[in-house]
């Protein structure tokens, strides 16, 4: 596992999130900084005569996704890279052809963001042709999500969302990256990928 320093909106003193500063998730100088920091990393470790030549995969949950793709940018190759929910690329990012790109994820927080171009400007792994993905998993308490509705009262629009929507959300956004019982089909293809 590899952290570089706070994550964006990342509240190193208290600890949780600085909602102030989350916007640093979708600035593409702050990616850049934190890819060319990882891709520093990646290539000294690569040095070692006992990594040179193994498979190098990188997993990247939320906004680390955009610190591994910037790494790409920055000149790191991987042999997979394997999307955890993950945000998004740089605009000058492109796919290596070789590499092995896939998207994991639920319905979520940032899925939602991302559904409406709010994050990365729509270049995300889930819209990105060079990520492969299947359906959403289902989390566990999904169907307070499946409660949404839209209907009418009288001559009025109305839209129903349960108390619960936001927390589910949010929920469903850690648990991809948990070892979590409620993860564990997400798991085994994870570790499926990175066996093959």
């Amino acid at each position: 596992m590899y952290k570089d320093g706070p994550f964006p909106g990342e509240d190193s003193e208290k600890g949780g999130v600085n909602f102030i500063r989350i916007t640093e998730a979708n600035d593409p100088d702050t990616a850049r900084g934190s890819g060319e920091q990882l891709a520093r990393f990646e290539l000294g470790m690569r040095t070692d005569p006992q990594f040179a030549g193994a498979e190098h995969d990188a997993f990247g949950h939320s906004w680390g996704l955009a610190n591994v793709t910037s790494a790409e940018v920055a000149g790191v190759d991987y042999d997979k890279v394997i999307s955890l929910s993950g945000a998004g690329m740089l605009p000058e990012w492109e796919a290596d052809p070789d590499t092995l790109y896939v998207d994991l994820s639920y319905r979520d927080a940032l899925q939602e963001a991302q559904s409406m171009d709010l994050v990365w400007g729509g270049n995300n792994p889930r819209e990105h042709p060079a990520f492969d993905h299947g359906d959403y998993y289902r989390g566990p308490d999904d169907d307070v999500l499946d409660q949404v509705s839209v209907g009418m009262v009288g001559e009025y629009p109305s839209i129903y969302v349960p108390p619960d929507y936001g927390s589910v959300l949010v929920e469903n956004h850690n648990l991809i990256a948990s070892n979590s019982d409620d993860n564990k089909r997400a798991l085994r293809d994870m570790l499926e990928m990175v066996n093959q």
